[in-house]
């Protein structure tokens, strides 16, 4: 029954080992950057910012060689290290960095022009009544 006891209290004390990072994303003038992507190099666990830049982190076994990576579109990435933050929320700073597109956006594809319509042309009544096929009893 001890053994059992004690194997209950080492699983319940596993999430107590997981650390909390919370923090805010501004930007270089102090307003927040919504949805910026927040992870660890080379970790699964990651988040993403809230509206007002918040964001929460939880990460069940943070090393102090663990780095976080904060990137968003229109900023630069930064990468901070991950140990140290958990007693307090962070304030990341991003700077912002005017992105080229990577790949070619097309927005005309010319395209030859093709007239589509009829000839005009005028026929008699005498050559309506020797149309091959017709009665000419029908225009006469």
């Amino acid at each position: 029954m001890l053994k059992f006891l004690l194997v209950c209290a080492a699983f319940a004390a596993l999430p107590i080992q997981a650390q909390t990072l919370s923090g805010r994303i501004v930007g270089a003038d102090a307003r927040p950057v919504p949805y910026a992507n927040i992870g660890l190099k080379n970790r699964p666990a990651g988040t993403v910012s809230g509206r007002d830049g918040s964001f929460t982190l939880r990460i069940p076994d943070l090393s102090v060689r663990d780095t976080l990576r904060i990137s968003c579109i229109g900023y630069a990435a930064r990468e901070i290290p991950a140990a140290g933050h958990d007693a307090r929320p962070l304030e990341i700073r991003l700077q912002e960095q005017p992105q080229t597109p990577l790949s070619p956006v097309i927005t005309h594809i010319p395209r030859k022009r093709y007239t589509f319509g009829r000839s005009i042309g005028s026929k008699t009544v005498s050559a309506r009544r020797s149309a091959p096929g017709r009665k000419a009893a029908r225009w006469a």
